[in-house]
């Protein structure tokens, strides 16, 4: 087992649920906290990854962001892919005075509870649309990791608010150039023009050494993710051993 979650054949914890996604890109964002400044091309990437000579079926590297805590993410995207509109911001949870011992669930403050089981989740959704590999510090990777990773449960739907939320829709490894990282393959509930929606996204440790490396990929809204897409992508890019870099 190593300490950052990635095994060869079978000697690592499966790690689970952590940070929701939506659109990769400002999910990326939110996780790391910070702002973007950016530049072309994916010569990190190179660093972290035997790269294909060409992305992946449709996708395209899109940018490339870099973080003033040393933090990079690249993008690919599929450029035919139309822009969605972006999903209704979550209500804050009210205040309550001190000793206020009374319990709300998050219906009460999220907006009328709604019966997520009645969308539709019979759409198959090909290939991700987008793609992001997220790298971390050695510093920040522990951190990073357990955020992504660590703490799996499975919810049911009514453990999801009004407002939306994450659950796990499954959780694994894939068989990875003679690695197995562990996924996590996830429902993000969400609100649109105030009307329920849903994205599937499944993000991967992808990590070999002491700096994490995650895979996150997007399927466009109300299509269902297919975990075997990743790992077509995945067949693309070999792993990095550390003493390669």
């Amino acid at each position: 087992m190593t300490e950052n979650g990635i095994r060869r054949e079978s000697t690592a914890a499966v790690f689970g649920i952590g940070v929701g996604l939506v659109v990769i890109l400002l999910a990326v964002l939110s996780v790391l906290g910070l702002q973007p400044g950016t530049r072309e091309g994916s010569a990190w990437l190179a660093t972290q990854l035997v790269l294909p000579p060409d992305a992946p079926g449709s996708l395209e590297y899109a940018e490339t962001l870099q973080f003033i805590n040393g933090q990079t993410v690249v993008v690919l995207r599929d450029p035919s892919s139309p822009d969605e509109p972006e999903a209704d911001p979550k209500p804050k949870p009210p205040s309550f005075s001190f000793g206020d011992r009374r319990k709300k669930s998050m219906g009460d403050w999220g907006g009328p509870k709604v019966d997520w089981s009645a969308l539709p989740d019979d759409v198959a959704g090909g290939a991700p649309v987008e793609v992001a590999f997220a790298g971390y510090t050695a510093k920040r990777s522990k951190k990073a990791l357990e955020g992504l990773f660590s703490g799996a449960r499975y919810k049911s739907l009514e453990e999801i608010g009004g407002s939306g939320g994450e659950m796990p829709v499954a959780m694994g490894y894939l068989d990875w150039h003679g690695y197995e990282a562990n996924y996590v393959h996830a429902r993000q509930f969400e609100k649109v023009s105030d009307e329920p929606a849903f994205h599937d996204t499944v993000r991967v440790n992808l990590t070999v050494g002491p700096e994490a490396l995650v895979l996150f990929a997007r399927w466009p809204r109300g299509q269902v993710g297919d975990v075997g897409e990743v790992e077509s992508i995945l067949a693309s890019y070999a792993p990095r051993e550390p003493d390669d870099a």
